[in-house]
């Protein structure tokens, strides 16, 4: 009967296996802890951007709604990425920077709108309404 040592290749597999197992659960955290720290910022970012709004043009307002547009296009694609990883944190800290950027375009869209004039409602429009409002209470 023959018994077979472990050779040397097994030893080194098995090392290179195990350091590989260390690295990927390192990696996995300093990629989690850097992509919550991105997401954290950028979420600090548009809150003081939110903060300093009020105090621009409606022209500088529609400008950088404008250039919003695109941003927010491709958040709406980093989100669909950020849904499908299972990590609390990284869906937390996307979730408080979407809740941010929201407020920032509403808040640009707010100063861009705010010269337009406001047109009152026709009285037909009105009686309509009410009319319809008091069909559905009976």
């Amino acid at each position: 009967m023959l018994i077979y040592k472990p050779t040397l290749s097994m030893f080194i597999k098995t090392w290179i296996v195990e350091r590989l197992e260390r690295l990927h659960g390192r990696l996995y955290r300093y990629l989690v802890d850097d992509i919550t720290a991105d997401f954290e910022k950028k979420a600090l970012l548009y809150a003081l951007k939110i903060k300093r709004s009020h105090s621009l043009s409606p022209a500088q307002a529609q400008y950088k709604l404008i250039n919003l547009k695109p941003i927010l296009r491709s958040y709406e694609r980093l989100d669909t990425h950020v849904s499908e990883i299972e990590n609390y944190r990284i869906k937390h800290s996307f979730k408080e920077l979407k809740k941010n950027l929201f407020k920032y375009e509403a808040k640009l869209h707010r100063v861009a709108t705010s010269n337009v004039p406001v047109e009152e409602t026709p009285e037909y429009i009105k009686s309509m309404l009410s009319s319809l409002n008091k069909r559905i209470v009976v």
